[in-house]
Formats: C-alpha cells, structure tokens, sequence
C-alpha cells in the first residue's frame, strides 16, 4: 500500500497547478493510506493528516516523519518519529483546548 497520492498546489514561475503528494511508505504494517494532506514539510521535518485504515479501523491520525540518509546506501529516508489518533468522540474538547491556549500565546511575549 504505502504512497498514496493527494492533490497539493505546486507554485512556480507563472505555475500554479497541481501534483500528487507522496507520504512515505508504510510497506511492515497493516496501515493503509486512503487520504491525506500535508501540513508542513521544511528542515528535515514532514508532518501530514491522514485517514487511513488499519486493523479495520478507519482513523484520521496526524503523522511526522524525520528525513535521514541511510548509512547503508547513503540515500535519503523519511522515517516515522510520531503518530496520534485523532479521536472523534473527545474532538470537541481536544479543539476548544487547543484554540484557547492558541488565543493566550498572543499576548505573550517570547
């Protein structure tokens, strides 16, 4: 299963169009990728949304990978480094939550 592909705007000299994204492979588990957005990916660092099935469950779970080179190849890799669940049922709270302490790091000064 393992890359799936999901429109993302692509910008470039007089160029706005769109391409398939790729997430990275998930070829050891039972995971399969039906759907998906990128939310960042800078700096070594890719972080996406998918809904994927796994285990007969479907899931929206939030991923983020590391780019390393493989030492044996010297090629680089994305590798898993987290993943949450997104639960439907405890959404609400997880989002007021979530937006309030977004609203409070307004008026704090770094």
């Amino acid at each position: 299963m393992g890359i799936v592909s999901t429109p993302t705007p692509v910008v470039g000299p007089n160029v706005l169009t769109t391409a398939p994204e790729k997430y990275p492979a998930f070829e050891d588990s039972d995971i399969q990728v039906l759907e998906g957005k990128t939310m960042s990916k800078s700096g070594g660092w890719w972080s996406a949304i998918l809904l994927v099935k796994t285990y007969g469950k479907v899931q929206v779970k939030w991923y983020l990978w590391q780019e390393k080179v493989n030492k044996a190849t010297g090629q680089s890799e994305w590798k898993r480094k987290q993943s949450f669940t997104i639960n439907p049922f405890n959404w609400a709270e997880f989002k007021k939550v979530t937006d309030e302490l977004l609203e409070k790091r307004k008026g704090i000064k770094p």
